[in-house]
């Protein structure tokens, strides 16, 4: 094996309205001092979702900015990786209210709003999956700057394990992601909420409700770079990679190697598949015209789970991120 690759790739791209440029910086592998920096030079608001954020340099940044005056908010999934300290923090009846823990504490002493949601498990109700989370990962600082990571903010995802985040400076991004982050913490009636997640779907591919731009985006013409952490259970996405199965080089964990038949069906039909070493999460897809990179993962939870991935077009950068990690993969 390999180095891991450079420490960032950077490329720009053509933006909309007041930007004709903006900057996008893929941070890999990601740290939790690149997040907490984000964090220490925010002025104004930070708004974070995560499954967790367990991160002690992210949970010291985000304590230290309510506490110079920034209006902090921290959406998170219903099933975090700790429990809370503070039963007194308003979390509604959600029954973490009543745990013990440690790390969130802090936050609440600082005057950091957030808000377990134990919505996710009821979003597009008709299609509910018992038990699944949300995946969605990332942060805004300020009115133009954002984060969207692979992985959750947790200390696991951002030091043990290969997940990559995409730093930007696009205000459309970052209004996009924070009309998204509005519509779930305040908890908007449906018919509000729908029409925030419509005005943030032109920046950004979310889920649930993102299956049918996936099918699309697998039909491309030329070679797919597909970088994900799992496969399998969604019959359209199935069908849709087995018809590009010829064009497909795809990375998985090596943990996940041997462990599904579909795998061995695309193998078998042409796609070249190998493995990475450490774990990761979330989806990188590099087609010859666009970019898909977050926090989605092809399974059943892209019909009943928050996830969230940035639509890039600096295809070459990531196409170069792509062949780094296939070079050093099994």
């Amino acid at each position: 094996m390999g180095k891991i690759g450079p420490k960032s790739v950077t490329g720009c791209e053509k933006a909309h309205a007041k930007d004709s440029f903006y900057l996008a910086v893929l941070l890999f592998p990601i740290s939790d001092a690149d997040v907490a920096s984000m964090i220490e030079h925010a002025r104004g608001t930070v708004f974070v979702q995560s499954q967790s954020v367990s991160s002690p340099a992210t949970l010291s940044a985000l304590t230290a900015a309510a506490h110079r005056g920034v209006e902090v908010k921290v959406l998170l999934g219903p099933k975090p990786d700790y429990v809370i300290q503070d039963a007194k923090v308003q979390v509604g009846s959600h029954p973490y209210a009543a745990n013990a823990g440690t790390e969130l504490a802090a936050l609440s002493a600082a005057g950091v709003r957030y808000f377990i949601n134990p919505r996710f498990n009821e979003l597009r109700a008709t299609r509910v999956v018992p038990g699944v989370e949300s995946r969605a990962s990332y942060l805004i600082a300020g009115d133009g700057l954002s984060l969207v990571c692979s992985g959750a903010l947790s200390s696991a995802a951002l030091v043990r394990e290969r997940n990559f985040c995409v730093r930007s400076t696009n205000r459309e991004r970052a209004f996009a992601l924070a009309t998204l982050f509005t519509s779930e913490f305040e908890e908007l009636p449906a018919e509000r909420r729908d029409a925030y997640e419509h005005t943030a779907s032109k920046q950004l591919l979310i889920c649930p409700g993102c299956e049918a731009d996936l099918v699309r985006a697998f039909g491309a013409e030329g070679t797919l770079y597909l970088r994900i952490s799992g496969i399998g259970t969604v019959p359209t996405i199935e069908t849709a990679l087995r018809h590009a199965a010829a064009r497909l080089r795809v990375l998985l964990p090596k943990s996940y190697q041997n462990q599904n038949p579909f795998v061995d069906e695309l193998v078998r039909a042409g796609a070249r598949v190998r493995y990475v070493p450490q774990d990761y999460d979330g989806l990188l897809l590099v087609t010859e015209t666009l970019v898909l990179a977050g926090s989605v993962r092809l399974d059943a939870g892209i019909n009943h789970s928050r996830q969230v991935a940035v639509r890039e077009a600096a295809i070459h950068k990531w196409r170069r991120f792509f062949e780094q990690e296939w070079e050093q993969a099994e």
